[in-house]
């Protein structure tokens, strides 16, 4: 078994330099792999108080599923290592920081800023249920902000089961209980649809600067509202508003998939980040660089879903989703000749 070979290196070669951050499994440190010379984060698992040997084989076994999700917007995985003392998720460093810290460095974003990072998140998300790895844990603070701007999604349920004051684990659910969605706030388990849900949470929380449910002093008020309570209307979603009602309907089985909701909100993105045309006549006005709410997706009838390893046992049959992937611009009339 690899060992702690000092206080400050990891398997005789990831050199601990400073702790950057705690996620729900313990701290995660800023390292140096002296075998390759470049950065990376390492986590280390089951070092919450409380944790237990059951709990850290837990999270060992999320962190090979996270392995599994190949993709340019999830985080990568590079090693897993068990000491004798711990085990140690190896994964790239994101330099840019996370979704939540920059809500509270500079607000709440407009639906054009928010559009690209989340189609990020929604195709990394598309790309996990396709691998069958159900998230559970989708929230600002789980989504890294890279160099380029990009977001990465990372924290692929490692923490499940570890109580921490971010991650609460009752007898009945376990998540960050502000993006819960309600068949897991009420004692279900989480499926691909729960991370839809989750995932509209976060884009309210992006619009707004806050969570659709604040949980303070009480978590089951906070779960009974979930539950039983229609999410808060947000002004300021704009022409994203559609999305967010399709992503927090409470049945789950009105949700969208996320490759749904990846091709609108790129689809929306391109559209909004798109110069406006000037006017050529007063018949032809200038196309905004915001989407018109008649430009939006309109109901039609995709072919049916897939049949992937997440939706085992899931036999109802899906009711689609008022919010579809694809992208109609609206058709405008064309003035008459003269």
């Amino acid at each position: 078994m690899p060992r702690m070979t000092t206080m400050r290196t990891v398997d005789g070669r990831y050199r601990l330099e400073r702790e950057i951050g705690r996620g729900g499994s313990g701290p995660v440190w800023l390292g140096w792999d002296e075998v390759l010379g470049r950065e990376v984060a390492l986590k280390r698992l089951g070092a919450a108080p409380g944790a237990s040997d059951v709990e850290a084989r837990r999270a060992e076994r999320e962190a090979r599923m996270t392995a599994r999700v190949q993709h340019a917007r999830v985080v990568t995985v590079f090693d897993l290592v068990e000491t004798d003392e711990d085990h140690w998720l190896v994964m790239e460093h994101v330099v840019g920081g996370t979704l939540s810290q920059r809500i509270r460095e500079r607000g709440a974003l407009t639906p054009d800023e928010a559009a690209p990072l989340l189609a990020d998140v929604a195709e990394a998300l598309a790309a996990a249920h396709e691998a069958g790895v159900v998230h559970r844990d989708i929230k600002p603070s789980n989504i890294l902000i890279d160099a380029d701007g990009a977001a990465k999604l990372s924290d692929f349920g490692i923490a499940k089961g570890v109580t921490d004051a971010s991650l609460t684990r009752t007898g009945l659910v376990t998540g960050s209980p502000a993006y819960l969605s309600p068949e897991v706030a009420a004692g279900g388990s989480a499926v691909a649809a729960s991370d839809v849900w989750a995932f509209g949470a976060t884009l309210f929380h992006v619009l707004a600067g806050v969570p659709p449910y604040e949980v303070t002093d009480s978590l089951m008020g906070a779960l009974y509202k979930i539950v039983n309570e229609e999410p808060p209307r947000l002004e300021a979603a704009g022409w994203l508003a559609p999305l967010l009602r399709s992503t927090m309907s409470h049945d789950a089985q009105a949700r969208p998939t996320m490759a749904q909701v990846a091709e609108f909100l790129r689809a929306g993105a391109a559209h909004a980040a798109a110069p406006a045309a000037p006017a050529t006549t007063p018949d032809s006005p200038a196309r905004s660089a915001v989407p018109h709410p008649a430009d939006l997706p309109t109901m039609a009838t995709p072919p049916p879903p897939k049949h992937t390893p997440h939706s085992a046992g899931q036999h109802r049959r899906r009711r689609r989703p008022t919010v579809v992937a694809r992208w109609r611009p609206r058709r405008r009339s064309q003035p008459a000749a003269s």
